[in-house]
C-alpha cells in the first residue's frame, strides 16, 4: 500500500485549492499512459453509453429533464445524456467549476477543448454522434450553484426532475457516513417519484488526486452505498463496478481493492 501524500486537503479546502484546469488536464486530456487511462476510463464510458442509450432511453419520455449534482468543470456525462434528455441542468458547489462550464457553453476561446476526448471515445468504438458537442450546447439549459450540505441543495430551485445524477461527488463532499446519508437524502429528494437516480463513486478510497492537490474522500463500501439508497427510497436496478488498477507511481488509487462503480435505480412512490 502506498503511503498517503504528505499533504491531504479536506473537503472544505476545495474552495481554495481545487483547480478546474488542472483537473480537466489530468482526467480528460488523456496524456497519461497509465492503467487508469487504459482501463478505467473505457469502462466508465462504455457503462455510460449502455446506461443512457440502452436502458434509460427506453424507459424515459423524450420530454425528460436531467439534473447533475456536482458536475465539476466537466461535460463528460452530458456526452451520453444529451441524446436522451430534452433538458439538462448542471450544478456544482465551486464557482470556479461553474465558470469553467460557462466558458465552454459560451464558446469562449480559452475554454477546455473537448474534441480530442470525443475522438478518444470513437477510438474505443463507443458510439457517439458527430454533432454531440452541438447537442450538449443545445440541451444544457443552466449551470446552477449547489451544496449537498444544505437542505434545498440548489440555490435556485427548479423542481423535481425525471432523473438526477450524482457522479463521484458525495464522498468528496462528506466527512462522515452520517453526513453522507444526509446528503444522499437531500439529493434524492430532487428526483420525482418513479424517476431515476444515477450515482457513481469509488469504494474503499480515502483520497483522490484532483490534478494540483490531493483531497480526502469518505471511504465507503458497497453495502453502505446500497443501504443509503434503499433508506432514501431508491430501488437499485443496476450496478456496474470495476477494480481500478493500482497505479502507485501516479497515486491513481489509494490502495489495491479500490472499485469504481456506477449504479442506477428508481425512486419509490411516496
Amino acid at each position: 500500500m502506498l503511503d498517503p501524500p504528505a499533504k491531504l486537503f479536506s473537503s472544505a479546502d476545495h474552495e481554495t485549492h481545487f483547480n478546474p484546469s488542472k483537473y480537466l488536464e489530468k482526467y480528460y486530456s488523456l496524456v497519461r499512459p497509465d492503467e487508469f487511462e487504459k482501463e478505467t476510463i473505457p469502462f466508465q464510458l462504455k457503462t455510460f453509453y449502455h446506461l443512457f442509450h440502452e436502458i434509460l432511453k427506453q424507459k424515459l419520455s423524450a420530454e425528460s429533464r436531467l439534473l447533475e449534482i456536482g458536475a465539476g468543470p466537466s461535460i463528460n456525462l452530458c456526452l451520453f445524456a444529451a441524446g436522451v434528455f430534452r433538458e439538462i441542468y448542471l450544478s456544482d458547489y465551486l464557482l470556479g467549476n461553474r465558470n469553467e462550464l460557462m466558458k465552454w457553453l459560451n464558446y469562449e476561446p480559452d475554454a477546455f477543448d473537448w474534441k480530442p476526448y470525443i475522438n478518444y471515445i470513437r477510438e474505443k468504438n463507443i458510439p457517439i454522434d458527430d454533432n454531440i458537442l452541438e447537442q450538449v450546447h443545445e440541451k444544457v439549459k443552466d449551470v446552477l450553484e449547489c451544496d449537498v450540505r444544505t437542505e434545498q441543495v440548489l440555490a435556485q430551485p427548479i423542481g423535481q426532475m425525471d432523473a438526477v445524477a450524482c457522479m463521484a461527488c458525495l464522498e468528496a463532499a462528506c466527512e462522515t457516513y452520517s453526513d453522507y446519508q444526509d446528503a444522499s437524502k437531500r439529493v434524492i429528494n430532487l428526483v420525482k417519484p418513479t424517476g431515476y437516480y444515477i450515482q457513481s463513486g469509488y469504494l474503499n478510497q480515502s483520497y483522490y488526486d484532483a490534478g494540483a492537490y490531493y483531497f480526502r474522500t469518505l471511504s465507503t463500501t458497497r453495502q453502505q452505498v446500497v443501504d443509503t439508497l434503499d433508506i432514501n427510497g431508491i430501488d437499485v436496478q443496476g450496478w456496474f463496478d470495476f477494480e481500478v488498477p493500482y497505479c502507485g507511481a501516479t497515486r491513481t488509487t489509494t490502495s489495491p481493492g479500490t472499485l469504481f462503480y456506477i449504479c442506477y435505480g428508481v425512486k419509490r412512490e411516496e
